[in-house]
């Protein structure tokens, strides 16, 4: 089953821009940073790594892990 995940951007050059993602393997995930093969790419943030994080579905709500 696939799950959308929906982003905020809270500051930086994207501030308030809203990002609807759809989540893939099992776990459901989204991996967050610089490069592919990331699902959301943010290359213009010199604090992002190129495999930032990872957003997954925990069963019964969503969780982050610092890649």
């Amino acid at each position: 089953m696939v799950k959308t995940l929906t982003l905020t951007f809270m500051s930086g050059a994207r501030d308030g821009e809203v990002v609807q993602l759809s989540t893939a393997g099992s776990p459901q995930s989204v991996s967050i940073g610089r490069t592919a093969p990331c699902e959301l790419v943010i290359p213009d943030d010199p604090d992002m790594s190129r495999r930032h994080a990872r957003i997954f579905w925990s069963g019964s709500s969503w969780m982050l892990e610092d890649l």
